[in-house]
């Protein structure tokens, strides 16, 4: 098996057998070394050993609902209780991510609220980004009034939400 094929801070599903019998394992690939593998599921950071491992493939960013259904007002809500203003700009992390390569993921300057993540647009993308996807959040709603940033946002898919 080619190990490389698992990049950390990306996601993967793992086989492994063990001595209770086999196991699906789905989670975020930690840094992990020629002896073992480090996968942060769920339930948990979970280590198992490169021998137990049968099969495995990398698995996307969790697709959530669609951002665009959220009205407009609770959108505001979110940004208001991050302490953010300006335009709102929403996408799924699933888009945004999916195909991409991973970067070391930094959560300063964003805030999550359940399935969304709401960041600032002066803060890394894809670093706030991964780190979002990495807390289980689904979606990125950006708030900026700053033109170059919104400019990136659009051309990134971020879809712009107004009354």
């Amino acid at each position: 098996m080619d190990r490389h094929v698992l990049q950390p801070h990306t996601r993967a599903s793992i086989r492994v057998v063990t001595s209770a019998g086999t196991e699906e394992l789905v989670g975020w690939v930690l840094p992990s070394d020629d002896d073992q593998l480090s996968l942060r599921t769920r339930s948990g950071e979970r280590q198992v050993q490169w021998t137990q491992v049968t099969a495995y493939r990398s698995v996307g960013v969790p697709r959530g609902r669609d951002p665009l259904r959220m009205p407009v007002g609770e959108l505001g809500q979110l940004a208001e209780h991050a302490g953010l203003i300006g335009r709102k700009f929403v996408t799924r992390l699933s888009q945004l991510l999916d195909g991409r390569d991973p970067v070391p993921p930094v959560g300063d300057g964003v805030a999550l609220f359940g399935e969304w993540a709401a960041a600032s647009g002066e803060v890394e993308l894809f670093a706030a980004a991964w780190w979002a996807a990495q807390a289980d959040a689904r979606n990125l709603l950006v708030v900026t009034d700053d033109a170059s940033h919104i400019a990136e946002l659009t051309v990134l898919g971020f879809a712009e939400r107004t009354l």
